[in-house]
């Protein structure tokens, strides 16, 4: 049995541009599973605010839903949870509760609840093997709502993101946006610098670039970027593909491990909005030289649209313990494939996390 998942929002993936390219894995989970007796149902073991669960599958259903006694909250909408299975978690899972006592009568098992299309449908795959009796779950580079495996960054003061005839501003604060090829991060002080370049955006459609002009640039990014391969290999009927290059200015040579976190400020698609505001970590990536950010874009609809959305970037830099938050780009793709970057000032950026910190 395979489930798809809806196509790509956004995709941050971090890779090693080298000359023997870098293959970053899938991000993959993989759980026993087991049958309910009478129902046959497939059941996992998980968790839910920390207290062990039993959770079936259910194709049927549009959202997950639990028990009340399993999170000891009256029946209703718009409650959220934390779910935990493996070792991955979603701290602000949002659920319907109501009694499912009907839904498994046929089972002497005391089954918590069910995990509805909105939890499958964030992964690229589903994979159940029956004869193992394991599911995997696989959270591909691509996908947006893999950052749910290290969610969620609990900020405390939530982003206020304002669009007005083509400017933006956070928290009060305009946002410059930045014309040039390439822009300088740093920490104060500048013992940490990043320099960034942003290569040329690139409108695709059935693995191929749309402009012919573009087949050799997008050959040698295939070629360099085994991510870039693979969004092409899945031939979406549109998409807007634009890598970024990190390069370590200082201290040079050293063995930092770089990571992003990624917040959706504003979307022009309604059934985001459980996700506005909630921060994705990425896994820290090596970082000594030169990497590879691609941003991505694919369809959201059956119509093959491009939607327009607002995404917070935070970059930060490990050196062994320490963590730095090197700076932050407002990344705004539009219905067109193209995107626009905007600079989030440093007093703001050092506002936002003293008020987290709070």
């Amino acid at each position: 049995m395979l489930l798809k998942a809806a196509k790509v929002l956004i995709s941050a993936s971090l890779l090693l541009l080298v000359s023997a390219p870098y293959a970053a894995a899938d991000r993959v989970l993989k759980l026993p599973f087991h049958y309910a007796d009478g129902r046959r149902a497939i059941l996992l073991s998980g968790s839910v605010n920390g207290q062990p669960v039993l959770l079936a599958f259910d194709t049927s259903s549009p959202q997950t839903m639990l028990r009340p006694e399993v999170v000891g909250l009256q029946p209703g909408r718009g409650h959220e949870v934390l779910l935990e299975l493996g070792s991955w978690q979603w701290k602000r899972w949002p659920v319907m509760v109501r009694d499912l006592g009907q839904n498994f009568s046929k089972t002497h098992e005391r089954i918590g609840g069910l995990l509805g299309l909105d939890f499958i449908g964030q992964f690229s795959q589903v994979t159940f093997n029956i004869k193992e009796g394991t599911v995997t779950f696989v959270a591909s580079e691509r996908a947006a709502d893999a950052y749910s495996i290290d969610c969620c960054t609990d900020w405390k003061k939530k982003f206020t993101f304002e669009r007005s005839e083509g400017r933006y501003s956070l928290n009060g604060t305009d946002l410059p946006r930045i014309s040039a090829d390439s822009i300088d991060l740093s920490k104060p002080g500048e013992k940490y610098k990043i320099h960034i370049t942003f290569l040329k955006t690139v409108l695709v459609s059935g693995g191929e670039p749309i402009d012919k002009g573009d087949e050799g640039l997008v050959k040698e990014w295939s070629e360099r970027i085994p991510l870039v391969a693979k969004i092409l290999k899945d031939q979406d009927v549109i998409g807007s593909l634009k890598p970024l290059i990190y390069e370590l200015i200082a201290p040079a040579g050293q063995d930092l491990k770089l990571q992003e976190e990624v917040v959706l400020l504003w979307s022009a698609n309604p059934s985001d909005s459980r996700t506005i505001g909630q921060t994705f970590s990425r896994p820290e990536t090596p970082f000594s030289s030169v990497i590879a950010d691609i941003q991505y874009r694919g369809p959201e609809s059956p119509k093959a649209l491009l939607v327009e959305k607002a995404y917070l970037q935070l970059i930060y830099v490990r050196d062994r313990s320490e963590r730095l938050l090197i700076g932050a780009l407002v990344i705004v793709s539009k219905p067109s494939g193209e995107f626009e970057f905007y600079l989030v000032p440093r007093n703001l950026l050092d506002q936002i996390m003293v008020d987290q910190m709070k």
